[in-house]
């Protein structure tokens, strides 16, 4: 799905586009280094939905910064 998306998003070959995911670091090393993940498997009013509630966290962290916050992985 990934590299469908890259070659019709970006117009890249197939060899390109295949290049470039691989001098990406992996799913799952970028999935562990993440401290707010959005999983945009679903529709895109499920994302709006995602967007807006990671949007208030970070309000929140903003308001309460000396306060600790955990990740949050959504939906």
């Amino acid at each position: 799905m990934q590299l469908s998306q890259l070659m019709s998003r970006d117009e890249e070959s197939d060899e390109s586009a295949r290049a470039m995911m691989g001098a990406q670091a992996g799913r799952r090393r970028r999935l562990e280094a993440g401290d707010d993940i959005l999983n945009n498997i679903s529709g895109v009013a499920e994302l709006i939905d995602a967007l807006h509630k990671l949007h208030e966290l970070y309000l929140d962290i903003a308001r309460h910064p000396t306060q600790t916050h955990p990740g949050i992985r959504l939906p």
